[in-house]
């Protein structure tokens, strides 16, 4: 099939994400007199039916998954491959029938088919096994991904899902799994695509090629398949939507997508599906965006949402959706709901609707300056937080009025006083942390201007946090004792001319610690540069230890601090038993190996003793966090950074077995639980989903008021590395 599918004249439905729900698709299909009662076609000659991908993965929700992991994987590989057959078998007897079936290609279909899963790698290993794929092929798709012809030679379900269109155009509808992105509307030049025959050419070529869906027009998080970064909302950003739209040609006004149920809410910003007026958006379908352009077509079925057929009228231009259930709607453009719209949001979010009236006002302005300034408030404000967009919609409305300039004039001042407050916000927070105080409560009336709130004081407490830390590291400076570990001559250990604490110069980078002079020679030094040397092949790919493994700037008996060859620093703490263990070491290649003894390494040593079977991992996270982590939507923690510290540049999530870790990282404000069975940790520990590290608080504070590593200020932390790893981890997340 190729690339774009053109549909027929004639009544054509519309279906949204399933994720192995082929049972409700059924039911919705049932009810819309499209297939029979036992799941046959039937509709008249001449029907189209257009699903928009993402067929596989999941295929339960969190309400009736079973009780382990390895039974959720088993129940959803079966799931997922019964849908796949199942619309296979539509297809064949639609086309029989005189109508036609047509799947799009998901992003959940390219990660099967791409490998290296970043979704439900467990479900998909079984999907492919029961495709008959061999245990070795799995195993090494999982990994590193197999070329596509190995992968479609395995069985005729792989073929049918290798071939799926990406586009599909039915009469004003132009659908596609995700959405445009910044990147392709602003390359479409460069490229030499200037209508949609040629982005389907385009991506064609780019299946076709050697590169297949590893090309960059198929990249997880940046594609048509998968939009998720804020600057690629076609829901909230206009122009994306009617570029995308363009390339079409005239009359095609709707962009009818799926990937995401969250379109009537910008993006990266997770919204609380425990709030009830959220979920009623978020599990029906509707249009969104400037002028309802974009029909949201994903409603949320792998959370517990409907499958709901849609479909517009020929003679009337109306569209009407129908839930598996019976419930039946008109859906409305404008983004209007068919119930009375919803006056507010939580407060992570802004409402789309107001948006989109906003962007659909300033567009209105005829004055080209004024309308500028009227975008950059806008900016402006969703930046600073401010949840009330009125300001500046009431400003567009009448700024072709002659009282047009007043209405500007007093936008921008709220703008300037609002930068003016968080500004403020952060200079207290620097203060409190001059003061010694460990936390910034700023008042409600500070979170305030001109009676609007600012709902994304978090920014406030995010750079507050930086403020706290930068201040603790000048007050309480870098003093430990010093072990030389150069990697190609035998270590010399030495310690602190004087324990006191100094201020940190501007050239001192946090870590690096004042030479001192060498330790007495005895067994003491003799351990340490006897560990420093076995453990020579891995030191350096440790954390450099930072300011937070220093405490008032005091030398701490059994701490020391091992110096590579290239400079790198790393903590080495000395256990109750005698132990000497590396520190910091989360972001270390869970491949390698610390010793601690003979035959036995500090991942493993770290594990026995953590208390508990199962072992309780606590992580202290903010709201938002925590409702991704409960989705399973890990691709929603955001995208990595390029630059910047380590755990800055993947997703991770940090656990410790201590429960008052919600007292340290107090900024956070949610603590979730995971479960997990020491046999569980162990596997995956080897398997390095994750990584296990001792860890120091940043002032002496109790991490283990039990002090069973030797000070309360010393505690466990168990990271999950990348998607991967925080998925495995999600599947013992505690009940909240």
């Amino acid at each position: 099939m190729s690339a774009l599918a053109r549909v027929a004249d004639g009544l054509c439905y519309l279906l949204g994400d399933l994720h192995a729900r082929w049972e409700l698709a059924l039911e919705a299909l049932r009810r819309g007199e499209v297939c029979d009662g036992e799941g046959r076609w039937c509709a008249p000659a001449g029907t189209t039916l257009l699903q928009v991908g993402d067929l596989i993965d999941r295929g339960w929700t969190s309400s009736d998954r079973s009780t382990t992991p390895a039974e959720d994987d088993a129940a959803g590989a079966e799931a997922g491959l019964e849908t796949i057959r199942v619309f296979m078998r539509l297809q064949a007897e639609a086309a029989a029938a005189g109508s036609e079936v047509i799947c799009l290609m998901g992003n959940h279909e390219l990660d099967l088919l791409r490998g290296r899963f970043d979704y439900m790698p467990g479900q998909k290993a079984q999907l492919l096994a029961k495709l008959g794929m061999s245990e070795g092929a799995v195993a090494a798709h999982g990994a590193s991904g197999l070329p596509l012809a190995d992968v479609t030679a395995a069985a005729p379900e792989l073929r049918w899902l290798a071939d799926l269109p990406f586009l599909a155009l039915a009469g004003e509808v132009l659908a596609v799994h995700g959405g445009p992105t910044s990147d392709l509307i602003e390359s479409l030049d460069v490229l030499g695509i200037d209508d949609l025959e040629g982005f389907a050419r385009y991506l064609e070529a780019a299946r076709a090629g050697p590169d297949a869906f590893d090309h960059p027009a198929f990249t997880e998080g940046r594609s048509v398949f998968s939009p998720d970064r804020p600057a690629d909302d076609a829901a909230t950003r206009p122009r994306l939507a009617g570029r995308f739209l363009a390339l079409a040609g005239e009359g095609v006004t709707t962009l009818a997508v799926g990937h995401s149920p969250f379109l009537h809410f910008p993006k990266g910003r997770w919204q609380d599906l425990g709030d009830a007026a959220i979920r009623a958006r978020v599990d029906r379908p509707g249009f969104v965006g400037h002028r309802g352009r974009v029909l949201k077509l994903d409603t949320n079925l792998k959370r517990g949402g409907k499958a709901w057929l849609v479909w517009r009228d020929p003679s009337s231009g109306a569209f009407t959706a129908l839930a598996h259930d019976g419930e039946r709607a008109p859906l409305l453009r404008g983004g209007t709901p068919w119930e009375a719209p919803h006056a507010s949001v939580a407060a992570e979010g802004v409402d789309a609707d107001q948006l989109d009236r906003t962007h659909g006002a300033i567009e209105a302005v005829q004055d080209a300056d004024v309308a500028g300034r009227l975008g950059a408030a806008l900016g402006r404000l969703l930046y600073l937080g401010l949840t009330d967009l009125s300001p500046v919609e009431g400003a567009a409305l009448h700024a072709n009025e002659p009282e047009g300039s007043a209405h500007l004039e007093r936008l921008e001042a709220l703008v300037r006083e609002a930068g003016t407050r968080l500004e403020a916000l952060k200079a207290e927070a620097t203060a409190c942390a001059a003061r010694g105080e460990d936390r910034f409560d700023p008042a409600p009336s500070e979170l305030v201007v001109q009676g609007r709130p600012m709902h994304l004081a978090p920014v406030a407490a995010r750079e507050a946090g930086a403020a706290l830390e930068a201040v603790r590291y000048v007050e309480h400076g870098p003093r430990y004792e010093r072990i030389e570990a150069p990697m190609r001559r035998p270590a010399t250990v030495t310690k602190p001319e004087t324990p006191e604490a100094t201020e940190a110069t501007e050239a001192e980078r946090p870590g690096k610690i004042a030479p001192g002079p060498a330790l007495e020679p005895g067994p003491q030094a003799e351990a340490l540069a006897a560990w420093a040397a076995r453990n020579a092949s891995v030191l350096d790919d440790m954390e450099p230890a930072l300011h937070h493994a220093l405490i008032r700037g005091q030398a701490i008996p059994g701490r020391y601090v091992v110096v590579t060859g290239d400079g790198g620093q790393s903590l080495v703490i000395t256990a109750p038993d005698g132990t000497l263990l590396p520190a910091n070491t989360a972001f270390t290649d869970p491949a390698a190996r610390y010793g601690v003894a003979d035959g036995l390494d500090h991942a493993t040593w770290l594990l026995d003793h953590l208390p508990g079977d199962p072992v309780a991992l606590h992580s202290a996270v903010k709201g938002d966090v925590e409702w991704i982590l409960r989705a399973g939507e890990v691709g929603a923690l955001g995208l990595p950074e390029s630059r910047g510290p380590r755990w800055r540049r993947g997703r991770y999530l940090f656990t410790s077995p201590h429960p008052g870790l919600l007292d340290y990282f107090f900024h956070k404000g949610r603590l979730v639980t995971f479960r997990v069975p020491r046999e569980a940790l162990s596997s995956a520990l080897e398997a390095g989903l994750l990584n296990v590290s001792l860890f120091l608080s940043d002032r002496g504070e109790a991490l283990d008021p039990d002090a069973r590593l030797g000070a309360p200020d010393i505690g466990i932390e168990m990271v999950a590395l990348g998607e991967a790893g925080v998925r495995w981890l999600c599947r013992w997340l505690e009940p909240s």
